[in-house]
């Protein structure tokens, strides 16, 4: 008999001390390869938001501010992931051997 399962995705933002946290997005997967996929797209989506080209549309009469250049970047780490073909295919792969219990 195959088994069946339904992959909850969420997307958390937390803050810098882990102490406080919030659900950005939920999704509901059929397949871990789906999760995974959920996962790289909302992570690109996500970093767009969190850094926007000065020309988008909402941003063309807002004042421009230089942050320090040791200030977190959190979209380039979700961009980072998204990016990288090898930690996609890890994260699929380990979402994959908790289904269906292979430990390869």
């Amino acid at each position: 008999m195959t088994r069946r399962f339904a992959y909850r995705c969420e997307a958390i933002a937390q803050d810098l001390t882990d102490s406080y946290e919030v659900v950005l997005a939920t999704h509901r997967a059929m397949t871990p390869r789906l999760a995974a996929r959920w996962a790289r797209h909302t992570a690109r989506r996500y970093a767009g938001l969190l850094a926007p080209a000065p020309t988008t549309g909402y941003l063309l009469r807002a004042p421009l501010v230089e942050t320090a250049p040791d200030a977190p970047r959190p979209d380039v780490v979700l961009l980072g992931w998204a990016d990288s073909i090898e930690l996609y295919a890890h994260a699929a792969g380990v979402l994959e051997r908790m289904a269906y219990g292979s430990s390869a």
